[in-house]
């Protein structure tokens, strides 16, 4: 719930920029909700000992890093809107979704149909898929599906939104002088 609170108070603070406050809120608490449920379930699940902490905590671990891109891409997707740009959440993150595709497939399906002479994709960094992004990526995996993302649509250019872009390196560790974007 502390997370809940959280999301809707950065969410209030977009509101100048445009961020519709009660479409923004639904989404997390739509998201918040879902989360909350699935868990109580891994537990209950879980008391019946038959269910072990490796078989589930990397899913678990997905699902939760799942919901901040989510969030922050969707918000992203309502203030370009909001101002003028065509902009088109692009959710990777496979919410409910009982497929699940190898990375290629999964961009390429999500990405069916898309015009994007006249749609700018607002993308999450992290995105559902049968290999386990984070498993085998880890916290690189945000990078790997912008890559992936630029191979398998061709993309000319793209903008990752990290709190450090695509550079040479941490500015925090090697100094802020020293870093190349």
């Amino acid at each position: 719930e502390s997370t809940r609170a959280e999301l809707i108070r950065l969410n209030r603070t977009f509101e100048s920029l445009g961020l519709r406050q009660d479409a923004a809120d639904d989404f997390v608490n739509e998201r918040m909700d879902g989360v909350k449920s699935c868990l109580r379930n891994l537990m209950q699940l879980r008391s019946f000992g038959h269910f072990h902490r490796e078989d589930y905590l990397p899913a678990a671990r997905e699902l939760l890093s799942s919901v901040g891109e989510a969030h922050s891409a969707f918000n992203s997707t309502l203030i370009l809107r909001a101002n003028g740009v065509n902009a088109r959440f692009v959710d990777l993150s496979g919410w409910k979704s009982m497929e699940s595709r190898d990375l290629d497939n999964a961009i390429l399906t999500a990405f069916e149909g898309m015009d994007f002479a006249h749609e700018m994709p607002i993308v999450t960094g992290y995105a559902k898929c049968a290999e386990g992004v984070m498993a085998k990526f880890d916290r690189g995996y945000s990078e790997i599906t912008f890559s992936k993302l630029a191979v398998v649509t061709q993309a000319r250019e793209g903008v990752i939104h990290k709190e450090f872009h695509l550079s040479t390196g941490d500015p925090k560790l090697i100094g802020k002088d020293k870093v190349r974007t």
